[in-house]
């Protein structure tokens, strides 16, 4: 079981996004595919996430939750959706591993 924790448009809310998956690269597809330009040229995360994303299991989660699992090392990868400009996944074991734990740099 894949545990991915996503962030959503800048703290507004917070999943915990689990999927059967063996292949980061499959995952990663198919993350683009959605967050990708829409027929409009445009993506945005409306309503929950699962109305866009159609394999896995979504979890809301209260900001707390959500920390421990980052400070817990819990998950396998992380996300942001928001638009399809910024929305991003990335992979704990990429060279470059970006997470936002809800604090201030």
């Amino acid at each position: 079981m894949m545990k991915i924790i996503v962030e959503e448009e800048y703290g507004y809310r917070y999943w915990l996004w689990e999927l059967k998956a063996s292949s980061k690269t499959g995952v990663g597809k198919h993350f683009d595919k959605v967050t990708g330009k829409g027929s409009d040229g445009h993506w945005y995360c409306t309503g929950k996430p699962e109305d866009h994303f159609t394999i896995g299991e979504w979890k809301e989660l209260e900001f707390p939750e959500y920390k421990v699992i980052v400070d817990n090392d819990d998950y396998d990868a992380a996300a942001h959706i928001h638009q399809n400009d910024d929305s991003w996944i990335s992979f704990r074991d990429d060279p470059i591993h970006c997470i936002d734990a809800g604090e201030e740099i």
